[in-house]
């Protein structure tokens, strides 16, 4: 069953702010960064082989630490590493709760908060030691974003079968500013 949940999977590529690296994670926890202009490829692979799955990754804006979402193939032992790009160490690991259908990780264009969700919550961590700052409450969360200027964060959540909603946050105050439900039936999608 973990080899067919594998063969689903699509590994998630993104570029540093820079355009000069790309990191690519994959379905059995490592993170390939390949260096564009000199053809350099570094690889870091995880701590246990083949329990975890890199399912969102997210570059600091300064181009300088990668955030990692490690997904574990039987669903539990979520986890998101923060690691130096240069010297390819881990900074920090936070455990996220299982149950957690979120699959992505992002990183305020301002490079103040990291946000990642758990089962029943979206997390803002601040980065300079990655505490927690503020939880959300917004259970089965699947996506989340900060906008490009960093003053809001977008939330889409699962509110039941065929249901989806988005909530825009104001990131001042933390307040939802902006909310969409989006129902997908028949094979049309309405907005309520």
């Amino acid at each position: 069953m973990y080899e067919q949940a594998k063969a689903l999977y699509t590994d998630p590529i993104r570029w540093s702010p820079d355009s000069r690296v790309r990191a690519v994670g994959d379905s059995y926890g490592k993170i390939t960064f390949h260096e564009l202009q000199t053809g350099r490829v570094t690889e870091l692979k995880p701590d246990s082989p083949n329990e975890l799955w890199v399912s969102s990754m997210a570059w600091s804006p300064a181009g300088d630490r990668l955030a990692a979402f490690y997904r574990h193939h039987l669903g539990d032992q979520h986890k998101v590493r923060i690691f130096n790009v240069q010297t390819m160490q881990p900074l920090r690991e936070i455990p996220v709760a299982t149950g957690s259908h979120h699959r992505n990780v992002d990183w305020s264009a301002d490079g103040r908060w990291l946000a990642f969700a758990d089962a029943k919550q979206v997390r803002i961590h601040e980065t300079q030691n990655y505490t927690l700052e503020r939880t959300i409450p917004q259970p089965e969360v699947l996506w989340l974003q900060f906008s490009p200027d960093s003053t809001q964060l977008l939330c889409t959540s699962r509110y039941g079968p065929g249901t989806t909603g988005t909530t825009a946050y104001d990131t001042r105050t933390w307040v939802p500013v902006a909310a969409v439900t989006t129902l997908v039936a028949g094979g049309g999608v309405g907005v309520h």
